[in-house]
């Protein structure tokens, strides 16, 4: 089984009753929209949040896609809370117990970016040795900031 992988509609579907997935998965529809799309740009945007805070941690190596298995709870977390405020901030949240979650799960990815919360090596780490991560930007060794 891989270290590595991506969080689906199915995985979150687990995070909510029936009655309430129902609920989300209609509300989520925009106009002009597929509400599995909406939902996949949510979890895509979760995950690559996850990524952002694992790549500031320069110990921590890359996968080209996906996440690191020990924070998919993490991103979970963090997406069904994104999935409520989508719906214009209706977070259905018995006791606070999701918004915690969330904190908790932010504070475990600031974690992560200081090197306290060890992530996995990829089965397959992507080669990170041109990026410029010293100085939080992803930008390539090559390129020149100028600052004002």
């Amino acid at each position: 089984m891989p270290n590595w992988s991506t969080i689906t509609q199915a995985d979150l579907k687990e995070r909510f009753a029936a009655p309430e997935w129902s609920v989300v998965s209609s509300v989520l529809l925009v106009s002009g929209q597929v509400g599995s799309t909406v939902m996949d740009d949510l979890l895509t945007g979760t995950m690559d949040t996850v990524r952002g805070y694992v790549a500031s941690c320069r110990r921590n190596q890359m996968a080209a896609t996906g996440i690191p298995n020990v924070l998919k709870d993490t991103a979970l977390d963090i997406a069904t809370v994104t999935v409520y405020r989508r719906l214009g901030g209706k977070l259905v949240d018995v006791d606070g117990q999701r918004e915690k979650a969330r904190s908790e799960a932010i504070s475990r990815l600031k974690d992560v970016a200081a090197g306290l919360f060890l992530v996995p090596v990829p089965d397959t780490a992507l080669d990170t040795s041109n990026w410029n991560q010293g100085s939080g930007s992803y930008d390539y060794v090559d390129q020149i900031a100028i600052v004002p």
